[in-house]
């Protein structure tokens, strides 16, 4: 199709670019935990870490913005302590309650902030706003019950960063930047298992998550939706497994992802998660001094299309899941 669309050209490799410019990056971190059993019914726990990270890269011109020049390089040095605390308390024999803080600590995906510099951007040290890492502060809190034949869990978060990191469609062409502002998450998880019998198992989690960010700094209560690269759709799952044989086990699991659109609306992407849906067997069999499994994953065979996949703007990069596939193995532990 290239070749007709060209009038019969032909294309001869004169050169090579890294489409990255090489970087190195080295990291060090430092920990402690403690455990502290308070009470018989309450449980304490909070640890120290300490986190470095250094980046070193020369001078280089961008592959896919030329328009920029050359990029100062140098060498930077991120770090930061961060600390975790949390609690879980017994409410009764079956019932526990837990929270928890903790605070996380990481770079900047370098790479794709040095391929595809965001709007002043003039080098690795001078533009230390964009450069400097990314702390986020977590909030869970939830409840756990466990009985002879059901369990569950039922948690909440929430997370915040001042200066998170978050993938945009640049508006100078057709390729990702990334984003330095304020950024927010939370969300919900559930899961719920049951056993009917000694033999039968079914059960159900559910996972929603959403987010947004702040670029403007002229209204700091004014967040815009995160990205579907960055915020999964909403995720439920269900299974029913039986213990056949003693040495025989049967699981199908179904695997619901909803669809999401409230980052097109605000204009973040350039399109819409639709819904999909998943059914896999697999039949696990005690053989000698192993286990034989057979696998068959998307069971109906249904034509769907991943999440990174409706994500992509060209159309060769599009590409649907796999259709039904078989997978055979035997696994051997010693």
């Amino acid at each position: 199709t290239v070749f007709e669309a060209s009038g019969g050209q032909e294309f001869r490799a004169i050169d090579e670019q890294f489409f990255s410019p090489p970087y190195d990056v080295n990291s060090l971190g430092l920990f402690g935990q403690l455990r502290w059993e308070a009470q018989d019914w309450l449980l304490v726990t909070g640890g120290l870490r300490y986190e470095q990270i250094e980046l070193a890269v020369n001078d280089y011109s961008p592959l896919d913005v030329p328009a920029l020049g050359t990029i100062e390089g140098g060498n930077i040095t991120l770090d930061d302590l961060v600390f975790n605390l949390g609690t879980v308390v017994d409410l009764t024999d079956n019932l526990s309650g837990f929270a928890n803080f903790s605070q996380g600590f990481s770079a900047p995906d370098f790479g794709r902030l040095l391929r595809f510099p965001p709007q002043g951007f003039v080098g690795v040290e001078r533009s230390i706003d964009i450069t400097e890492p990314v702390v986020i502060d977590s909030y869970e809190l939830g409840v756990t019950g466990e009985w002879e034949t059901v369990q569950f869990s039922l948690a909440g978060f929430y997370t915040y960063s001042e200066l998170g990191e978050n993938v945009r469609q640049s508006d100078a062409g057709p390729f990702l930047v990334l984003e330095r502002s304020p950024t927010r998450t939370y969300g919900l998880e559930a899961a719920l298992d049951y056993q009917p019998s000694e033999d039968w198992g079914v059960g159900t989690t559910l996972s929603w998550v959403e987010g947004g960010s702040n670029p403007e700094t002229d209204n700091l209560d004014e967040f815009v939706a995160l990205s579907s690269r960055e915020i999964q759709p909403l995720k439920v799952s269900a299974y029913v497994e039986n213990q056949t044989l003693p040495n025989w086990q049967n699981r199908l699991q179904l695997l619901l992802v909803g669809g999401r659109d409230r980052a097109l609306e605000e204009g973040i992407d350039t399109r819409a998660i639709d819904s999909y849906v998943t059914l896999d067997w697999i039949s696990s069999l005690n053989l000698g001094q192993g286990v034989l499994t057979l696998g068959v994953q998307n069971l109906l065979n249904n034509q769907f299309f991943p999440v990174d996949s409706q994500l992509q703007r060209r159309n060769s990069a599009n590409a649907a899941a796999l259709g039904r596939t078989v997978r055979l193995e035997y696994r051997v532990r010693w």
